[in-house]
């Protein structure tokens, strides 16, 4: 019984180890590439697509009081610099 175990113990960590080395670059790029869209959406005042990229619980949070701000033209992303500095 302790070398199944082993065993199964040993497989399911030589897999984890494959997934974090040969799937975490993909995973960064496409990170990069959504803040990337983000930023451009944001950048040429496609703010309502912006928002969209946000999740659902998200925006409704943002929307929970009905607080609107003058210079902040997406509210859900109100403390980020790139927001405050468009």
């Amino acid at each position: 019984m302790i070398r199944v175990v082993h065993s199964l113990a040993r497989r399911v960590a030589v897999v984890l180890l494959a997934i974090m080395a040969f799937g975490r670059p993909a995973a960064a790029e496409n990170e990069i590439q959504l803040l990337t869209e983000y930023f451009d959406l944001l950048v040429s005042g496609n703010y309502e697509s912006a928002s969209y990229l946000w999740l659902e619980t998200c925006q409704d949070r943002s929307a929970k009081f009905g607080i609107s701000y003058d210079d902040i033209p997406l509210k859900i992303d109100c403390a980020s610099p790139i927001v405050r500095d468009l």
